[in-house]
């Protein structure tokens, strides 16, 4: 099922953020290093929040999908 891949691209996405955070706050990193960190964390984030949309949707969708399903089979 789709959303499953959702899922484990959010999961590498949450890994990822939480290593871009680290970044960010690395004193021994450049200020260019911890930008660019910076910039990564913002687009990471976004992919997350996509990603969770998505899931989000395919779950409302799949429940009214059963819903249907479980009406006309009693009909």
């Amino acid at each position: 099922m789709m959303s499953d891949t959702y899922r484990e691209q959010m999961e590498a996405l949450k890994r990822e953020i939480a290593a871009l955070e680290k970044n960010v706050n690395d004193a021994t990193l450049t200020e260019r290093q911890r930008a660019d960190a910076a910039a990564a964390l913002a687009t990471a984030k976004e992919q997350l929040a996509t990603y969770a949309k998505a899931v989000n949707a395919g779950e409302k969708t799949a429940g009214k999908v059963y819903g249907l399903s479980d009406f006309l089979s009693e009909s």
